[in-house]
């Protein structure tokens, strides 16, 4: 049982890192503030990944407040069956990516406080 699960962290670490050394492409960007659906897109790729970043807009505050989630969703879904790909708060500088492991039509809802966003969609090259 222990060999099995060794086995199974093995081919998890293998993927990810490979998944993260890939080369990437931007094929959607979008940008805005506070709650928003983005349009449709459509990814082919069974792997892509999702970067957001946002910046703090009132730096005395030193991030509190500051609030940055994504959620990817298939039009026609409702927010509480999508997946969370971004939910971090009280940083003066929010960045990350979320793994995607499905291709199909998408769009991201953001619910965002007190900072612009940018969320690029990108698939390996």
């Amino acid at each position: 049982m222990k060999k099995l699960w060794l086995i199974s962290l093995i081919v998890c670490i293998a993927i990810t890192a490979n998944a993260q050394d890939q080369e990437w492409k931007t094929i959607e960007t979008f940008e805005g503030s506070g709650i928003s659906n983005t349009a449709p897109f459509t990814v082919n790729s069974e792997e892509w990944k999702i970067e957001y970043s946002s910046t703090a807009s009132n730096p005395v505050l030193k991030g509190n407040g500051h609030i940055l989630q994504v959620y990817l969703l298939k039009p026609g879904q409702e927010t509480f069956e999508g997946e969370i790909v971004a939910n971090e708060v009280n940083k003066e500088n929010i960045s990350g990516e979320s793994f995607i492991y499905q291709s199909g039509r998408f769009y991201l809802k953001s619910n965002s406080a007190n900072g612009d966003w940018e969320i690029k969609v990108m698939v390996s090259e």
